[in-house]
């Protein structure tokens, strides 16, 4: 539970201090750090397993302790140097926040109603838009393959014949390459301001990856390969499509509302990853494996649905038709409108 703040929260903190055009590095290298995580975890548990019986406490006992310190000392320190927005940032002077203030509504082309007090009919309002719904559904066909992701990694390498210590290192391999694509993938995306292109080719990836898992049954280190495409491909796709959808929210309402509600209702998916798994489908998993290329397809289609869907309103902010109608709005209902305004240039 108390977790469930901590992605939507810190991808929103982000959106609100950098463009859309670079935006997108940030978004990856924060969401990589899973990635090192991942790898991390399995050398800790690696090391953490020689202080078994130590004070009476058995290894995994330790490894909640180490993490678990390591993760609220840390937090402590976050809360006292992060700010929420730009207007609160303490590490900056009076004039840098006026120019990063201004930055922002230039290149978003919306203001960010950072003054206004909002209400529960303008978050309502906000559920009605399909933009919010897209780019929801297509994290949550992402989120199934990656949470799957840990239920069947372990079995593959217990496959290849390592130990419980040998397979820790041997898990870490796939969570470094993920890394590295991730990185390319970001850097790539900024350059080039395009984000459809990259999330179908992480997913196509990943798919591949599914597929080499899913086929090469009698082959444990071509299933092993098969993770380090899976691992690159999801956890590289996904923080492009976070950024995407986020830095296309106008706004700090309609960016808060929208980004929450991407990861949160996203991360349904892992429900039904933690079902399609069953023990008596290992090692193939065979009905999971397809349920997850099933779902990164379905990512793939409602990704393709979002980069139409924002094109087509690119178009129509330009008729007069648009900017007439949105001009007769009361100047509150213009500033909350966020990425509504004719201005306003959504990322595809």
């Amino acid at each position: 539970m108390t977790e469930a703040a901590t992605f939507p929260g810190l991808f929103y903190i982000l959106s609100s201090f950098y463009a859309n055009f670079e935006a997108q590095r940030r978004f990856s290298i924060f969401f990589s750090c899973t990635c090192l995580a991942g790898g991390a975890s399995g050398a800790i548990a690696y090391k953490i397993n020689d202080l078994n019986g130590v004070h009476g406490l058995v290894s995994w006992r330790w490894i909640f302790i180490v993490e678990g310190a390591f993760t609220a000392g840390l937090a402590f320190v976050l809360f006292l140097i992060v700010a929420d927005f730009p207007e609160d940032a303490r590490f900056l002077k009076a004039n840098e926040k006026t120019f990063l203030k201004k930055k922002l509504a230039i290149y978003s082309g919306a203001e960010s109603g950072y003054e206004i007090t909002n209400k529960v009919s303008d978050v309502v309002k906000c559920f009605k838009d399909y933009l919010i719904w897209l780019p929801a559904l297509a994290y949550f066909g992402f989120i199934i393959p990656s949470y799957g992701y840990a239920y069947f990694s372990a079995t593959i390498i217990k496959e290849m014949g390592y130990t419980a210590v040998s397979a820790n290192q041997h898990s870490v391999y796939p969570w470094l390459a993920a890394f590295g694509f991730s990185v390319i993938i970001a850097f790539t995306s900024d350059h080039l301001r395009i984000r459809l292109p990259f999330v179908i080719l992480c997913l196509v990836v990943a798919i591949t990856g599914l597929a080499m898992v899913l086929g090469a049954t009698d082959y444990p280190k071509v299933r092993y390969g098969g993770c380090f495409l899976i691992a690159s491909g999801l956890y590289s796709g996904m923080p492009v499509l976070v950024c995407w959808n986020s830095v296309n929210f106008g706004g700090h309402l309609r960016k808060s509302v929208g980004t929450a509600w991407q990861i949160g209702f996203g991360n349904i998916g892992g429900i039904i990853a933690t079902f399609i798994f069953l023990t008596k489908d290992a090692p193939v998993y065979r009905s999971g494996m397809a349920v997850c290329i099933s779902s990164a397809c379905f990512a793939i289609i409602c990704s393709t649905a979002y980069f139409f869907a924002v094109r087509r309103l690119n178009s129509i902010k330009q008729t007069d038709t648009y900017v007439e109608k949105f001009n007769a709005l009361s100047e509150r209902d213009q500033i909350l409108a966020g990425d509504k305004n004719p201005n306003f240039r959504y990322l595809y």
